[in-house]
């Protein structure tokens, strides 16, 4: 219920009664799911409101709820956003469980942030997973991380394997990295 009325003020512009609301719930000693930090999370990367985040995350820890990927990848799209590269690697490792969606937002997150090799390498790590298989998605950011870095070759080699060995047929997204890299 408290998740659906904070939902509800995110959504109508409210996002300070959302907070209120939260911390009443903490207070009385409700426990927010997992799906509401979700949705304050999300809020937070809208809206710049990093600090919020940072303190949705401190809320988390200290209830000991599960890093799942959900609240995971929003923690770890967060932190990138806002540069904090750090915070978003140790995040990372603590995930039981990592999907392609979470590999996507960590690579990008490495490339955006001036970290384009790093994140290259971890392209690289996550293709050694046997659950996860990269995507359209992940060929857009480590293609946009090889630009960024200026790892020409690479990308080429990226964007062959991208449709020789995993069958993925390029968007314009995918071309426009091609471009850039050769830029």
């Amino acid at each position: 219920m408290g998740g659906a009325m904070i939902n509800a003020f995110l959504t109508h512009g409210k996002p300070f009664d959302g907070w209120r609301l939260l911390s009443f719930m903490r207070r009385s000693g409700i426990a927010p799911s997992n799906a509401t930090l979700l949705s304050i999370l999300s809020f937070c990367k809208a809206m710049g409101k990093f600090e919020i985040g940072r303190a949705i995350h401190g809320h988390a820890a200290m209830m000991d709820l599960e890093l799942n990927v959900k609240l995971g990848t929003s923690l770890i799209d967060l932190y990138c956003n806002f540069g904090e590269i750090g915070i978003d690697m140790n995040l990372f490792a603590e995930m039981p469980v990592k999907n392609v969606v979470a590999w996507n937002c960590l690579i990008r997150g490495m490339a955006i942030n001036g970290h384009g090799a790093d994140a290259v390498k971890l392209f690289e790590e996550m293709k050694q997973q046997l659950d996860v298989k990269p995507n359209g998605v992940t060929f857009f950011v480590v293609l946009q991380a090889c630009s960024l870095a200026g790892l020409v070759e690479k990308g080429v080699k990226y964007f062959l394997q991208m449709t020789r060995d995993y069958k993925i047929a390029p968007s314009l997204k995918h071309y426009g990295c091609l471009v850039d890299l050769y830029g």
